[in-house]
């Protein structure tokens, strides 16, 4: 239900926050995805850097194409700022956190 409310509702409403939402489109059979849960769940430090900047979202492509549809995914893991930036693939945390722009390339 959650999924097809959110279709009809295209614009999304500012966060609470006030921080972008950054949506992660992954799936369980994606190697690439499940090392960014495995990073993102046990790299405190990744993790706070990532939550400081944005508002996040995980999106299962298998269980909400309507979304991924929505936003035009079709590869994964698709980390997307709406109408700001989209990195597709994952090489790991820095990789990441540069290309989101959150931190300078080392």
């Amino acid at each position: 239900a959650y999924a097809a409310v959110r279709a009809r509702h295209p614009a999304d409403p500012p966060t609470t926050t006030g921080k972008p939402r950054l949506y992660v489109f992954g799936s369980m059979t994606c190697g690439p995805c499940l090392k960014f849960k495995e990073d993102y769940a046990n790299n405190t430090s990744f993790r706070q850097t990532l939550e400081a900047a944005f508002t996040v979202e995980f999106v299962d492509v298998d269980k909400q194409s309507d979304t991924a549809n929505r936003f035009g995914v079709a590869e994964v893991p698709t980390f997307l700022v709406d109408g700001v930036v989209r990195v597709t693939g994952y090489e790991g945390p820095d990789q990441l956190l540069v290309a989101l722009g959150v931190r300078q390339s080392i």
